[in-house]
């Protein structure tokens, strides 16, 4: 766990007996699979509130260049005809329920050794506290890819399981704001063998010169957002954010109901997902989105949600980590080795 001490360190964050013990926090389902498809009636999908990020960490971005943003927004909807090809069928909505109420969020089929992973936001499937222990855990979990407009081209798939990192749901530091979920499956064909996957890369060195492409059903703020149709943005990189290590990029203003979307390089690789915002003016003026750093601790929830690594790559992961004392040559040698490439298309 170099990676993440070093985070820890950059971020400042204590970590108690609880979560230091408790890496990854898993959460199985209540209901059945089928029950869970039966609840999300399209009255219910019709109510269900884009749910809001978490209280971002400090103000970064100054209204300045806010302003400079505004003026050439590129977020933008995906083509409505390509919801059933892929990559875009890739991505889709992801209905829960928190203490009752419906919600929405987004997320991504990632590449995993169990073909069935989903990556995206922590708090999109844990809500932290307000006491240690006290985390309530999201249910009636439903992935919708390729949603468009109350339709659904591929149907419901139900979650089983959930996994957010234990610094997450424990203590709701907001550099972990990661989840993967593990789904069931109407057809009984995994879903990465029917509909194809993102690859998924964690503990990347380097994002400088890269654009990301922002991927979300947002149904906040800018006036053209519903939480009903794909939105896209070409975001390029804009640094690191000091508090949390987490990832800034823009333009975009995807925010509630955006979180947990998939941020993809041009090589086919989810890198981030959606977080937070990234400024302390108007969220109606904001145009930096924050994506979650895939560091150690994402890739040990990717991998819990997946069922695990294989024993060699986990030995190679171990002889890396030894093999290197500095951070930067760790990193480039850990992305090597978690780095795992699209399928389908």
């Amino acid at each position: 766990m170099a990676g993440a001490a070093a985070l820890l360190a950059l971020t400042g964050a204590s970590v108690s007996a609880a979560s230091t013990d408790s890496p990854v926090v898993s959460h199985a389902q209540q209901r059945p699979p089928g029950a869970v498809t039966d609840y999300w009636t399209p009255e219910r999908m019709s109510r269900a509130v884009p749910l809001s990020s978490p209280e971002q960490a400090a103000a970064l971005v100054d209204g300045a260049k806010v302003a400079g943003f505004r003026a050439a927004p590129t977020d933008q909807e995906t083509f409505p005809g390509a919801d059933t090809l892929y990559p875009q069928r890739i991505h889709g909505k992801l209905f829960i329920t928190i203490d009752g109420q419906p919600a929405s969020c987004s997320a991504t089929v990632v590449t995993s050794f169990s073909h069935d992973v989903i990556l995206t936001a922590g708090h999109c499937l844990a809500n932290p506290g307000p006491g240690l222990g006290q985390t309530t855990f999201s249910q009636n979990v439903l992935f919708v890819p390729g949603y468009r407009d109350m339709t659904a081209p591929f149907g419901g798939f139900a979650a089983v399981s959930s996994r957010t990192p234990g610094i997450w749901a424990y203590e709701g530091i907001i550099s972990f704001d990661v989840g993967a979920a593990k789904l069931s499956s109407p057809t009984g064909v995994p879903i990465q063998d029917l509909l194809g996957s993102r690859g998924v890369s964690f503990n990347r060195p380097s994002f400088n010169g890269q654009t990301f492409g922002i991927y979300g059903y947002p149904g906040r703020p800018a006036e053209f957002y519903d939480g009903q149709r794909l939105i896209y943005c070409a975001s390029p990189f804009q640094g690191i954010e000091k508090e949390t290590g987490s990832i800034k990029a823009g333009p975009c203003r995807q925010q509630e109901g955006s979180s947990g979307g998939g941020w993809v390089l041009g090589n086919g690789l989810v890198n981030s997902v959606v977080s937070h915002g990234g400024c302390s003016t108007p969220s109606t003026l904001c145009t930096t989105t924050v994506g979650t750093y895939l560091g150690d601790f994402a890739f040990d929830t990717w991998a819990a949600a997946g069922g695990g690594a294989p024993k060699k790559l986990r030995k190679r992961i171990k002889k890396c980590i030894k093999k290197h004392k500095k951070f930067q040559k760790e990193q480039r040698c850990l992305n090597r080795l978690e780095t795992f490439q699209p399928t389908g298309g």
